[in-house]
């Protein structure tokens, strides 16, 4: 019975963890153009809401152990937070920078992958729960009951 109690409990820890893992929201980075060498900063959203670049945009994200952008164009150092980096990043590359944050919001777009993933959570719950009551159902069955002669 505890081992069943175990595979339970590390199953929903497993969905919990999926579900939070999931729900990060987005490194700050920029965006460029390589047609016209324009560059921005840009940040693709979180669980909440949903930013997409215009069409001929790249995003490009500082590495997490250097804070290195890497682009064909070139490399620049990217502080996240830090005011005045965007433009920076973008000179260093030999674009022109054109503004602060050039994602379009999608509304409902964050909201609609936040129910999506509580579906699926929920859904891998109901599962579990079932898969439990079907067990404990099959053990009842092939538990054999005691007989009078057993009982003396």
């Amino acid at each position: 019975m505890s081992h069943d109690r175990t595979s339970v409990l590390l199953t929903l820890m497993c969905l919990i963890s999926a579900t939070a893992a999931c729900a990060a929201p987005a490194p700050w980075g920029i965006a460029i153009n390589q047609d016209t060498k324009e560059c921005a900063g840009y940040w693709a959203g979180d669980e909440y809401m949903a930013y997409r670049l215009p069409k001929e945009w790249s995003a490009y994200y500082p590495d997490p152990s250097t804070g290195m952008i890497n682009t064909a164009s070139g490399n620049c150092r990217f502080i996240e937070l830090k005011e005045g980096e965007e433009e920076k990043c973008c000179t260093a590359i030999g674009y022109r920078y054109t503004v602060e944050s050039i994602g379009k919001f999608e509304p409902f777009k964050g909201f609609l992958g936040l129910f999506i993933m509580m579906g699926i959570a929920f859904s891998a719950v109901a599962a579990i729960v079932i898969l439990v009551l079907i067990l404990r159902w099959i053990r009842k069955k092939t538990t054999k009951k005691p007989t009078k002669r057993s009982r003396k």
